[in-house]
């Protein structure tokens, strides 16, 4: 029987799911970054199959799971973790990829997440006269993603969205005296 007391179901908004990069190389002494203005990504698993018939019915035969997660992004001017993902491409280095809820955060103020390491297989700019460039890339997963909480810099929030400033000459943290602060 289903738990009364159990969390309320709610939708998962695309806006709420942001990917964060880093070469694995610099584990030790870089953070992981956001990729300016992504504007969708998906992640697709597959597993091929066999199924070789018997007298008593099939037998079906698995093969090594796969998976790759697809990112689309505008392409933006000044962006490090842009530039990085693409030396990673032509190089050909094993990054790290995390996908953050920014929807799920736990008790302890961390956030659901999925970490990844593998490459960027697939690496594509396009633009068009009418549209803003964009960036597409595929990146496959090495081994089998792996699931748990991650906490967040305050850096790495701000990045996720910009705070209030009042219309002051900008001098630093002081502009931001004026801004309202959202409950969740």
């Amino acid at each position: 029987m289903a738990d009364t007391k159990a969390a309320e179901i709610s939708a998962v908004m695309g806006v709420e799911l942001i990917l964060l990069f880093r070469d694995l190389d610099e584990a030790k002494t870089k953070p992981a970054t956001k990729m300016a203005f992504q504007t969708e990504h998906s992640v697709e698993a597959s597993r091929d199959s066999d199924t070789t018939a018997t007298k008593d019915g099939g037998v079906t035969s698995s093969a090594t799971l796969e998976e790759e997660v697809s990112i689309k992004t505008i392409m933006a001017r000044n962006d490090p973790t842009g530039d990085f993902v693409e030396r990673a491409f032509y190089d050909n280095r094993t990054i790290e990829v995390w996908e953050i809820d920014r929807g799920a955060k736990n008790e302890k103020g961390l956030f659901k997440a999925e970490y990844r390491q593998g490459k960027v297989t697939d690496y594509a700019r396009t633009g068009s006269a009418e549209d803003a460039a964009e960036i597409e890339f595929t990146f496959k997963t090495n081994g089998k993603r792996q699931k748990g909480y991650t906490p967040l810099s305050e850096e790495q929030e701000e990045l996720m969205q910009y705070v209030f400033r009042d219309t002051e000459v900008y001098t630093g943290e002081e502009n931001e005296k004026n801004a309202e602060k959202e409950s969740k």
